[in-house]
């Protein structure tokens, strides 16, 4: 069911500056998610990178310091690039961005000739919010791929998500 969620989730996301909040009933649980960013990686392939955030039940929450977010990557291609070398390091300025943990799937439709890939780096909220404050742009490097930018833009988009959570908006 998490995979499910997970793909009705970038299949339904664009970029934008406002969360999208979806309660799902039988599972009791209301998903709250952010696409801030469209990373063009070569030509015809990008990844999109979004910010997730849950709790349990419909009623809305504020979100603490020590709740979790999952920064999530998501890929499209013609084969798996991830699947051997999915470690992921994000720095704001010269600083290493703690990370809880790093999750990896993929799914590939043999009907369409084409993969999906999808990496979530879990990070605590107050960890998110600490760093998104500093103005400092994040570079971030997935696999051995070369790195690219959260610039002043991305940053904000990402601000605006932590407010809407601290604030109860999901």
């Amino acid at each position: 069911m998490f995979i499910s969620s997970l793909l009705f989730l970038s299949l339904c996301t664009q970029v934008s500056d406002k969360p999208k909040v979806r309660y799902d009933k039988i599972e009791d649980v209301t998903y709250i998610d952010l696409e801030f960013k469209d990373v063009p990686v070569r030509q015809g392939f990008h990844i999109d990178a979004q910010l997730f955030a849950k709790h349990d039940g419909d009623v809305r929450k504020n979100f603490a310091a020590s709740d979790h977010v999952r920064l999530g990557f998501a890929r499209y291609g013609t084969k798996l690039k991830y699947q051997n070398d999915h470690d992921v390091e994000i720095l704001c300025g010269p600083e290493l961005v703690p990370i809880l943990s790093v999750d990896y799937m993929f799914n590939e439709p043999k009907e369409f000739r084409a993969c999906q890939e999808y990496i979530s780096v879990y990070l605590k909220f107050g960890t998110l919010k600490k760093f998104l404050e500093r103005d400092r742009d994040w570079q971030v490097k997935i696999g051995s791929d070369d790195s690219f930018v959260f610039d002043h833009a991305d940053r904000r988009r990402m601000l605006a998500f932590v407010k809407f959570l601290e604030e109860g908006g999901g």
